[in-house]
């Protein structure tokens, strides 16, 4: 609870009367400096009993509409309502009322409308009904998690001030939304616009409809594929020789590893991959074509078999916003970055145990000593986490330890990474060499059970470090050698530019305004992604950034070669 500087200055002047009636013998300076005291005391009696009574007398109901109505899933980048219903039942009505302001937290990933406020002030010390209405946008793929109500107490006189949260948890699945795509595929042929599902020419010897070539007869071929016209003109036998119709099928492989997911819930690279992995594997099973999907990082991989079916698409779909939202695997970051938005985590959703980290009245020191932070936060998380006393100790002298249990809280509670991405020398601390090995193991294993001429579509973080390509090199020359199609999109972070030229480093301290951090780490990027189109290059290759608007054409064409059968030729 916190004494606000009104009530200070009443106390300070009480205090002066008392003692100058006392110093001067004047009753009636010492009974209005007792009067003013007393009735201090009392006004902060009756505020502790209304502010440790508040979170058992009230109620809170919410609904999340769109314009069909009440909606439990979202879908990504659609605007919805939300009205939250709090009641209020007092339990003393006699007594003068008590202030509060009530917000809905908005989720992490979201955006809210403009001019629009989630909180409203009511008196709690009656029955009172209030509705809360805003508008928010999904910016984010994976999940939203409602945390609850925060209440802001204070008395009608402004002496005093207390926060309380009121849990309301509340988490809602949020899907991507694929673009629509015009390609070569939806114009030609109008005729023949709709063909049996998963059936698609090939310029390859089959038993198909459309006639491919008219060549020699030779023993063995059946009777009835030879072409007596000809035969007679010729005065030899002839074979008619037709396409193959065969269904294109694709492969996706999606990396879902920590350094595509830093920043979630919000803005992340691998929001980007699965909107075009979403419009990709759409574009497929509207032509009734055959799509799989294979999600990995340095650990674990979750593949889906390849289908045609709405249904195979919406599990995609949700196995992608699942792995989204997967907690971040803790890095050696240091503990300094990350005491103050574990502190504001601890401020907001746990104001009971603030008295664990600052043993006065937050409003006396606002700027606490990190040593004191450190201590206290040791004490919430050992508390939170329920840990031993030799944990607790631990934490507060060993730093690993204590940035892994910060990075874990902070996780926990939905709020995005904040701590520094490189360590003190230079190294990245993302790092995740052991995917490029498991991706180079789900491309062999599916050029071994490829069929025919397939696409294969990487989607990975390639630029973010100096990886041994070797494998993944190996794997993309196997896939060409038997005539299938890979192409690789880079996940890209957003205002980071891809430089077309090199950056100087002149260029970069002449322009400070841009940020040194975004044109360095741009330099480095656009020099690994150079040297990663001119090593895939050599394989025939395309490679691309997913944030360009020529990633998903890329991709079509790629799929009309496949589906014309140029990819065999």
């Amino acid at each position: 609870m916190i004494v606000t500087l009104r009530a200070r200055i009443i106390l300070l002047f009480a205090a002066l009367l008392v003692g100058i009636g006392l110093f001067n013998r004047v009753a009636f300076l010492v009974h209005l400096g007792l009067a003013a005291t007393i009735w201090i005391g009392l006004e902060w009696a009756l505020f502790r009993f209304r502010a440790d009574s508040f979170t058992r007398n009230i109620s809170a109901t919410r609904d999340i509409r769109d314009r069909q109505g009440s909606a439990r899933i979202l879908w990504h980048d659609r605007p919805y309502q939300v009205a939250t219903m709090v009641r209020c039942e007092p339990n003393l009505r006699l007594l003068p009322p008590t202030l509060a302001t009530i917000y809905d937290l908005h989720p992490m990933g979201t955006e809210a409308g403009k001019q629009e406020s989630s909180g409203t002030t009511i008196a709690i010390g009656k029955r009172h009904n209030c509705d809360l209405q805003y508008q928010f946008t999904t910016k984010t793929i994976g999940s939203v998690h409602f945390p609850g109500l925060r209440c802001i107490l204070f008395d009608p006189h402004g002496f005093f001030q207390a926060e309380r949260f009121v849990p309301l948890s509340d988490s809602l699945r949020v899907l991507p939304l694929s673009q629509r795509l015009r390609t070569a595929a939806t114009i030609r042929k109008p005729r023949n616009a709709m063909p049996p599902p998963g059936i698609h020419s090939n310029a390859k010897a089959g038993a198909g409809s459309e006639l491919l070539e008219i060549r020699d007869y030779v023993p063995g071929d059946p009777p009835r594929s030879i072409a007596w016209k000809v035969s007679a003109r010729r005065d030899a036998l002839m074979t008619k020789q037709f396409e193959s119709e065969v269904p294109v099928r694709c492969q996706m492989f999606v990396d879902m590893s920590s350094a595509t997911r830093i920043g979630y819930p919000g803005p992340c690279m691998a929001n980007r991959l699965i909107e075009v992995a979403t419009s990709v594997s759409n574009l497929l099973t509207s032509n009734r074509d055959a799509v799989g999907l294979s999600i990995f990082d340095g650990k674990d991989v979750h593949l889906a078999k390849p289908s045609a079916s709405q249904r195979a698409r919406l599990q995609m779909m949700d196995m992608l916003a699942t792995n989204i939202e997967q907690p971040l695997e803790p890095v050696g970051a240091p503990v300094g970055a990350l005491l103050r938005p574990a502190f504001d985590i601890v401020r907001i959703r746990y104001p009971d145990a603030v008295h664990y980290v600052q043993n006065v009245s937050y409003g006396w020191f606002p700027r606490m000593p990190k040593r004191r932070l450190r201590d206290g936060m040791a004490s919430v998380l050992a508390n939170h986490y329920g840990l031993d006393e030799l944990s607790m100790g631990e934490l507060a002298v060993d730093h690993e330890v204590m940035s892994y249990w910060l990075q874990r809280f902070i996780s926990d509670h939905q709020v995005p990474y904040v701590g520094p991405r490189y360590d003190k020398k230079g190294h990245y601390l993302f790092d995740d060499s052991h995917k490029i090995e498991q991706l180079s193991k789900l491309l062999t294993h599916a050029t071994t059970r490829a069929r025919d001429s397939e696409l294969f579509l990487i989607f990975a973080e390639l630029c973010d470090a100096d990886y041994d390509l070797t494998p993944l090199t190996a794997a993309i020359r196997l896939a060409a050698a038997r005539q299938h199609r890979v192409v690789v999109l880079c996940a890209w972070p957003d205002g980071v530019e891809l430089a077309k030229t090199q950056v100087r480093l002149e260029s970069v301290l002449a322009e400070p305004s841009l940020g040194i951090e975004r044109l360095v780490e741009s330099r480095q990027r656009s020099g690994a992604y150079d040297r990663l189109r001119s090593e895939l290059g050599k394989l025939r290759a395309p490679v691309a950034v997913a944030t360009e608007k020529r990633a998903i054409p890329l991709i079509a064409s790629e799929l009309e070669i496949v589906r014309s059968g140029r990819a065999m030729a």
